[in-house]
């Protein structure tokens, strides 16, 4: 083997990592990554008696917490808000006056080591925001209420809301009987007001330049019950059936988030 040759080999084995498996093995542990959004998982399986593959995962997700889209909606309600009443309070008023002037250095901090703690873009944040809710409170009109509401929509575009969600999943050996070649399907019965039924496997992909196999995880759900209602507001034919691949190459993503926050869903 030539020494590039011997480099391509073992740099797409530090890429596999603890995602791929021998030949004819199933899937065990790995992490997998999805090819359309900012999605992994982490995977840990283990062959039962009954040779169903039981699976337990870890998904973890990162979005924006809101979209340039989302500005129109998010100030129409902000104008109906406005218009039946909601107004800011005489505490409220005071405490953007008070911050205003310690964030500009007018007034010292009722605690040093607060202030310290906060970055620069936190603080050119904090002061645009406090000083919008200065004129708000002088003016109480809705373009200077709208106005509180639009910076504080350009800082959700630049936050990032990370969650994670635990589950898990049962799968059954189908095996092309000429090829040899298996893929992991997903074992379970229609489930919920909706009926649905997981359609998700794993799907094994040889490596070219050795006998290696590695996993995709491939997660997609069908409606059988379109006409159902899984909550109020929430009709079963809108539910998503796209299919999602997870791919065993490791992905790089850049979101330009200033901030981060930890959301439960």
């Amino acid at each position: 083997m030539n020494k590039s040759r011997l480099l391509s080999t073992v740099y797409v084995f530090c890429l596999v990592g603890f995602s791929g498996a021998q030949a004819g093995d199933a899937p065990t542990t790995g992490m997998l990554y999805n090819i359309k959004e900012t999605h992994s998982i982490v995977f840990r399986c283990q062959q039962n008696s009954s040779n169903i593959l039981d699976c337990k995962f870890t998904q973890i997700a990162v979005r924006k917490k809101a979209k340039p889209e989302d500005l129109s909606a998010t100030l129409g309600r902000a104008r109906e808000s406005f218009k039946s009443g909601e107004k800011t309070s005489t505490e409220d008023c005071k405490m953007a006056s008070e911050l205003v002037d310690i964030l500009e250095g007018r007034k010292k901090p009722p605690r040093e080591q607060g202030l310290s703690e906060i970055t620069d873009i936190q603080k050119a944040d904090h002061l645009k925001e406090m000083k919008a809710m200065k004129i708000l409170c002088k003016s109480n009109k809705e373009e200077d209420f709208l106005n509180l509401v639009r910076l504080g929509h350009e800082k959700n575009l630049r936050t990032c809301l990370v969650s994670s969600n635990s589950f898990t999943q049962s799968f059954k050996l189908v095996q092309d009987a000429f090829s040899g070649i298996g893929t992991w399907v997903a074992q379970g019965d229609a489930e919920g007001p909706c009926g649905i039924v997981q359609l998700t496997r794993f799907e094994p992909e040889k490596l070219e330049i050795s006998s290696h196999v590695v996993w995709k995880y491939i997660a997609r759900k069908a409606v059988t019950n379109p006409n159902g209602v899984l909550f109020p507001g929430t009709l079963c034919k809108n539910l998503d059936e796209t299919e999602y691949t997870y791919d065993w190459r490791s992905k790089e993503y850049s979101l330009g988030c200033d901030y981060l926050e930890f959301s439960p869903i």
